[in-house]
């Protein structure tokens, strides 16, 4: 029985220079592949990215503010079914992925 990865999440706001968004793209790229299936999901557009993210699955949903996100944000998730982990850490935004 083949072993099935666990789906990571990392949902950010987005990927202009920030302390937040540097780390979150680290720990995507960085983790485990074997192991761990990443997504980046940015609420913002694929203009002023600051990183390298070629080898991360991207998902740009192309919002101004996290608001104006959030439907998007749950409508990706239940398109992208047996997601393990959602991880956020901008304030604003922990206090949407909570609800």
């Amino acid at each position: 029985m083949p072993n099935k990865k666990i789906k990571i999440t990392f949902v950010l706001t987005t990927l202009a220079p920030g302390g937040a968004q540097r780390v979150m793209t680290f720990l995507a790229g960085n983790i485990d592949p074997e192991i761990f299936e990443t997504t980046l999901l940015v609420i913002g557009d694929n203009k002023n990215i600051s990183y390298d993210i070629s080898k991360i699955k991207t998902v740009f949903l192309g919002k101004t503010r996290v608001r104006n996100g959030i439907f998007s944000i749950i409508k990706y998730l239940f398109n992208e079914p047996n997601q393990s982990i959602l991880i956020s850490s901008i304030s604003h935004l922990n206090i949407s992925m909570a609800l």
